[in-house]
């Protein structure tokens, strides 16, 4: 298993033409990360890393496409490092996947609660 933190790249997303009838109306989302800066997050978001890559606890990750936060490549980054980790792809999204898409999750913590052990 690798130690080597699952760091977003800055990206510009490329927005479908047909979001302009979203309620946010996202044509251009530019996504920072936090790249080191300030150091005591970064140091933060790297030992919850490793901490998660140790740990054999449940994980569920919800993703979506192209996904702002979680781009298909950190999504595969994290399934490849990350054990017991359930990966649910809830559709088309880019940040507010919890009001895009609440059914889908909420149907998913169930299903994941359920298949628990214990």
């Amino acid at each position: 298993m690798s130690s080597r933190p699952c760091r977003i790249q800055p990206t510009l997303l490329r927005i479908d033409p047909h979001l302009h009838d979203h309620p946010r109306d996202l044509r251009r989302v530019s996504v920072r990360t936090i790249a080191g800066e300030p150091p005591d997050t970064a140091e933060a978001v790297d030992a919850n890393f490793t901490w998660l890559q140790q740990s054999n606890l449940p994980k569920i990750l919800f993703h979506a496409t192209p996904g702002a936060i979680m781009p298909p490549t950190a999504v595969e980054r994290c399934k490849s490092v990350l054990s017991n980790l359930t990966s649910v792809d809830v559709g088309d999204g880019i940040h507010y996947l919890q009001e895009d898409h609440p059914h889908e999750i909420g149907e998913g913590i169930a299903k994941w609660y359920r298949q628990l052990d214990g």
